[in-house]
């Protein structure tokens, strides 16, 4: 039957409904055409399911009249008789399994299209087409699927119906909805209304009355009213009752019309998958089925409400706080990729993360709720759990979303290592708790989580959390096999470890009993032995990755207890032939774990107590941590054991070795980086492409850098050696700096020149007492001076005037601002011409045999443990630098005057020799190669800082090739900056083997405001042991960037952990940088900082 409203006046239109098998509902002004004929037909052959009936109001049915005084809505009825076994059909389409293997759409659509019109289709047919499992036995009517397709055919010809009124609206309700008066008291026509008003801008159909659904990663869009939401979720299956708009009815008529390959709300499931169906659901829901629908699996069946079977299965019979994002009682966080629960190696959208900066402050101001995920919990180990907590702190204090109040867990779910915790029971703690203490926030510290009112909680939706799990910043405990650029070896789990450690120690740890608990199961197994080694070998749950030969463990084994006297092992695995194993090799030597262990999965088996499967487990990780050496396998269980031992054993020296054997057996594709040790050269698998896309390369890759004539080893050894002041002369720091407005950036510089002296003395001159020369233009008077040296005597100030701070040539040049390239002022440029040319004899005027430059905006961020001088003369360098820089030459007006000069010059004075420039070239056969088109843009030292042995520079070739660039004025005109001149003069004159990359200490350097990284890098050096978490250290307490802001930076180069803007990442578009002063007409010029 059909209604229209418009109103208040009730306009009674009916039309026959035919309903079932293959129903139609088709408009009729007392004719039947050859479509209906066809149909009634049909229905003489399933007598028994098709049924005619009008609805002679909606108040008779609903109790209420459905009159809107706001808007044209149809209300139309599909009168059916529905089949209560829809659990085949939940099944057979893997709904409940998501088995993503499965496309319903393949292989099936030309058959069972046609079949069902024909009233032919029998589940064998299913079977045979792959929309069932072939084992899947059929324990109800074998007819419900044909039926539950069939009846997509009566919501078209609704949406028909609807389509050819001038209604806005349609309320479609199938003849068994009931409205649930339980939960809904009043008419819901002003309810709807409010729907209509409130949903997001273009929606297409808001479901009234939805099942199955996946409520526990739902979103609140719009909130109706104190009990009432308006959500957006998976799953919004049944078509019980729905409000449809206009364009939803269009959309859903082209695709019926086109093609019907299942019921109409799988169908709409699928156009909102793939965001062509804007479809909403409202919760509680306002109608539901009058019979009661379940879904099955093999074993059993369970009643479908509003929300689906993984929901019931997380919620078991107890009572707890749903999500967020399923309440709208807090915030949810949605940073998820929209195939996270497809498996998604994606990770976070860049848009959504992007979106951080609006949220950031109002999240700060909450409680983080971290919570597991429910689609999950019947899978997960044990260790899965704290890895859904590491991950979403890490992303949390990665992105700046964590204020003064401590981050809370809360884990009441039903899963193999707990049962289900109501919120009533206050007598034991859900699942975290029993194991972990409350997350550790400086002082604070919460453990009941319902202290805290919603309104001051913030959570990450589950999709998010999904998008954590595998997103490639996370911590992994082993790489997973569906991403095979993943699997790289030891290198890339130190890596996991640096991160996971800085997490640990900062936020988890371990109750008090089960710390004791292990050291009192140590103890008692191996007090007065020797060396113990730790083996993990996974046996029958081993599923992600194959099987470790044990052969492999005996061997390891064997030769750690002939290396050291009186050896002992301590055994954790699951598989009892295993310890029956070790014990036949070796019974003298061999410790265990008393613990339950199956030939099969004792992970599965709740026959067990749940709390006895989770201490076992726990205790066998943290006795792994106390072992002195390690042999394991990718496993959560020995990988937590690793970070245990830094968390909770910080007592205990490292481990002797963790020889992970997967790692060591399997080949990787990619070696990454190692952040712990390093190259000392480059490595083999960097490409060193000079060209200018040279930086375009896949993301994950390691970027290198030429010239890495870098030797840490000998930076170890200097501070072994504890290397002092040069002996044959003397060293000291310059600073260029300004007690005025910066005229570049615009900056006061006073308070950043004494915060790089501070950091300076903390991390070098406390100790070394070298010279420093602040260099100035006459800004700094007396008694300012005296405030920047406050007791620190090696500070001097040195006036730079006369010819060390002068535009040369003095006429003939043309005007700065008028004829010059760039738009650097003439302050600027004298500062190029001090560094590239007068430096060397002033600072020699000045007594000095070693200069080290320093930048008012340069940070030294971790110690130089050697004098740098005297590390200089100790292993004969004549010149030092930091990091490396790739420069354009500024070719806005000549692209080759810059390789030109030095060809010209190679060929007057230097019988075309090229010094090492070529070296990262293409063709290094004469000095014709010396061009862009061969060499790309050149590489040279980013000289904010470098060390230079003065006399080295002030000898006769070198001060020719200075004073003929000089004599040209090209530092002015062309703005050719003393970093282009400095590199070409050493890599044309200085010996390669006597020049050094400094990669040992930390150091920063950035241009512009001090807010962020505008322009500039910092770099963690190989000293660091955690580099990521001293990279995390000095973000926040000493450069006091937001760490969310400067994320996409973050790159490997050559195993340094780096930021940089621009990067090798981002190289080679000549773009200008975030916080570039200049206006996007003027090119940044310099395309990388590595």
């Amino acid at each position: 039957s059909h209604y229209r409203y418009h109103r208040g006046d009730m306009v009674k239109m009916w039309r026959s409904s035919l309903l079932l098998a293959l129903t139609f509902l088709q408009s009729a002004s007392g004719l039947i055409n050859h479509e209906v004929t066809q149909l009634q037909q049909t229905g003489k052959k399933d007598g028994n399911n098709v049924s005619f009936s009008f609805q002679e109001s909606p108040s008779s049915k609903f109790g209420y009249s459905l009159s809107s005084t706001k808007y044209k809505i149809s209300v139309i009825t599909v009168n059916r008789k529905r089949a209560t076994d829809i659990n085949d059909f939940f099944l057979s389409t893997g709904i409940q399994t998501r088995n993503s293997k499965k496309d319903l759409g393949h292989g099936v659509t030309g058959e069972f299209v046609s079949d069902v019109r024909q009233n032919s289709l029998d589940f064998d047919d299913l079977k045979r087409t792959g929309v069932t499992d072939k084992n899947y036995k059929l324990t109800l009517d074998k007819n419900s699927l044909v039926q539950e397709v069939a009846i997509t055919k009566a919501h078209h010809a609704a949406i028909k119906q609807f389509l050819r009124s001038d209604s806005d609206y349609a309320l479609v309700f199938e003849s068994d909805a009931e409205m649930d008066k339980d939960t809904y008291k009043t008419n819901p026509m002003s309810l709807i209304e409010s729907m209509i008003e409130k949903a997001p801008k273009g929606w297409h159909e808001i479901n009234l009355g939805r099942c199955a659904s996946e409520c526990f990663r739902q979103t609140v869009v719009a909130k109706m009213d104190e009990k009432t939401n308006l959500v957006k979720a998976q799953n919004q299956f049944c078509s019980t009752a729905y409000l449809l708009s206009k364009d939803g009815a269009q959309k859903l008529d082209n695709e019926f019309s086109a093609d019907i390959k299942f019921n109409n709300f799988m169908m709409k499931g699928r156009l909102y998958d793939v965001k062509r169906y804007m479809q909403y659901s409202v919760t509680p829901r306002l109608f539901q089925s009058k019979q009661k629908l379940s879904v099955c699996n093999h074993k059993q069946c369970q009643n479908v409400g509003e929300c689906g079977f993984t929901d019931m299965a997380a919620r078991s019979t107890c009572k707890f706080m749903p999500p967020c994002e399923q309440t709208g009682n807090c915030y949810s966080l949605d940073v998820a990729d929209e195939q996270s629960f497809n498996y998604s190696f994606r990770g976070y959208p860049s848009h959504k993360v992007a979106k951080l900066d609006k949220l950031r402050d109002s999240l700060k101001k909450k409680h983080l709720r971290i919570r597991s995920l429910y689609q999950f919990v019947s899978g997960c180990g044990f260790f899965t759990f704290p890895l859904f907590v590491i991950n979403q702190l890490e992303f949390a204090v990665r992105h700046g979303l964590i204020g003064h109040k401590a981050p809370i867990v809360y884990m009441p779910e039903n899963h193999h290592y707990s049962d289900c915790h109501s919120d009533s029971d206050k007598q034991t703690p859900e699942f975290w708790h029993k194991w972990f203490k409350p997350l550790k926030h400086g002082q604070m510290q919460f453990s009941d989580v319902q202290e805290i009112d919603e309104s001051n909680v913030w959570e990450f939706s589950q999709d998010s959390i999904m998008t954590a799990y595998y997103d490639r910043n996370s911590v992994h405990a082993y790489p997973y096999p569906g991403d095979d650029e993943w699997e790289c070896g030891d290198k890339w789990i130190q890596y996991q470890r640096d991160e996971a450690n800085f997490i640990m120690d900062n936020f988890i740890h371990v109750t008090d009993n089960m710390r004791t608990k292990a050291v009192k199961l140590f103890n008692n197994k191996f007090e007065g032995s020797g060396p113990v080694l730790g083996l993990h070998m996974r046996g029958t749950d081993k599923v992600v990755h194959e099987k470790v030969d044990p052969k492999l463990y005996v061997k390891h084994t064997n030769a750690f207890v002939k290396k050291n006297k009186n050896a002992k092992v301590f055994l954790a695995t699951d598989d009892k032939s295993y310890v029956s194993m070790m014990r036949s090799n070796f019974s003298n030597t061999i410790e265990y774990q008393n613990a339950e262990r199956e030939n099969k999965n004792v992970l599965y088996n709740d026959q067990y107590p749940k709390d006895l499967k989770s201490e076992q487990v726990l205790l066998d990780s943290l006795t792994l941590a106390q072992t002195d050496s390690m042999v394991k396998c990718w496993s959560g269980v020995s990988e937590f054991a690793v970070y245990f031992r830094d968390s909770e054993f910080s007592e205990k020296p490292t481990f002797s070795s963790v020889i992970d054997l997967e790692s060591a057996t399997q080949k990787r594709k990619r070696i990454v980086g190692d952040f712990v040790t390093g190259p000392s050269k480059p490595q083999e698998t960097c490409k060193n492409d000079p060209l200018p896309d040279w930086g375009k390369s896949k993301e994950g890759e390691t970027y290198c850098c030429p010239h890495m004539n870098a030797d840490f080893a000998k930076e170890k050894e200097a501070a072994q050696l504890k290397i002092g002041k040069p002996k044959t002369g003397k060293g000291c720091f310059v600073i260029l700096a300004q007690n005025k407005r910066h005229e570049t950036y615009g900056r006061t510089g006073l308070d950043i020149l004494n915060n790089t002296l501070r950091l300076l003395y903390k991390n070098y001159n406390n100790r070394e007492k070298d010279d420093i020369l602040v260099l100035h233009e006459g800004d700094f008077d007396e008694e300012t001076q005296k405030k920047v040296i406050a007791g620190r005597p090696e500070i001097q100030f040195f006036h730079l005037k006369g010819e060390n701070w002068a535009q040369h040539p003095k006429t003939g040049i043309g005007r700065v601002h008028h004829d010059w390239a760039g738009v650097e002022g003439m302050g600027y440029r004298k500062m190029m011409r001090w560094y590239a040319i007068r430096v060397w004899p002033a600072l020699k005027a000045k007594g000095y045999k070693w200069v080290c430059r320093f930048d008012d905006d340069s940070y030294l961020l971790s110690p130089i443990p050697y004098n740098l001088f005297g590390f200089m003369e100790h292993y004969g360098y004549d010149y030092g630098y930091r990091n490396i820089a790739r420069e354009t030459g500024l070719i806005w007006d000549d692209a080759d005057g810059y390789p030109r000069l030095l060809r010209n010059y190679s060929s007057a004075y230097m019988g075309g020799k090229t010094g090492w420039m070529l070296d990262a070239c293409n063709k290094k056969d004469s000095v014709d190669d010396l061009n862009r088109e061969n060499c790309g843009d050149f590489w040279g030292f980013y000289n904010n800082f470098f060390v230079g042995h003065i006399d080295r520079f002030l000898e006769p070739d070198i001060q020719h090739f200075l004073n003929t660039i000089d004599d040209t004025g090209v530092i002015f005109t062309k703005r050719w900056n003393d970093l282009l001149l400095q590199s070409a003069t050493t890599q044309l004159f200085v010996e390669k083997k006597k020049t050094f990359h400094f990669t040992g200490f930390t150091y920063a350097h950035n241009s512009g405001f001090h807010d962020m990284l505008h322009y500039g890098i910092v770099q963690i050096g190989l000293h660091e042991q955690k580099p990521y978490k001293s990279y995390i250290s000095y973000m926040e307490e000493e450069l006091k960037w937001n760490m969310a802001m400067h994320s996409k930076y973050l790159i490997n180069v050559n195993g340094l952990l780096t930021l940089a803007t621009p990067n090798p990442a981002t190289c080679c578009s000549n773009a200008a940088p975030d916080g570039w002063p200049n206006g996007p007409e003027v090119l940044t010029p310099t395309q990388m900082l590595c």
